[in-house]
């Protein structure tokens, strides 16, 4: 599992998983006091273009923010630079069966991904039973892991 915080700029989190919840969740904080205000979805973009040129196979990418981000084109959906199309890229080139959630924590009523897109899921708000809306929007039992 890779995990990075972005803003202005983005830094990956490196985690131990063997330390506590509390524990994982300071490091992503601290780590985010790094990357400035700003919600600079072009970093993210920049992540999933990266792993579509190595070939870095994940299930998910899981996006968290307030939606509130910019991009340097507004024409942000049919930008060959935008989160959508990344991501349509990275299905097409490494995995076709890969999901993108965007989770808007708190937003604006902006999305930065097409809602009704292959594996693209658009979700608002948070608590634990995003986990089992995921396993549910990827068709996995209960329980299960992927």
């Amino acid at each position: 599992t890779d995990v990075y915080v972005f803003g202005t700029n983005i830094a990956k989190v490196e985690l131990n998983y063997l330390d506590s919840g509390i524990s994982l969740l300071e490091r992503i904080e601290q780590k985010g006091g790094t990357v400035g205000g700003g919600t600079s979805v072009d970093k993210v973009v920049d992540i999933i273009k990266d792993y579509t040129r190595r070939k870095v196979r994940v299930d998910r990418f899981l996006v968290l923010s307030d939606m509130c981000c910019y991009h340097i084109d507004r024409n942000w959906m049919t930008n060959p630079q935008s989160l959508q199309q990344a991501f349509a890229e990275y299905q097409q080139k490494v995995n076709k069966s890969a999901f993108i959630y965007s989770v808007n924590l708190g937003g604006y009523g902006q999305v930065q991904v097409k809602p009704d897109s292959k594996g693209v899921i658009v979700m608002a708000g948070w608590s634990e039973q995003i986990f089992t809306l995921m396993r549910e929007a990827e068709g996995l039992p209960n329980g299960a892991q992927k």
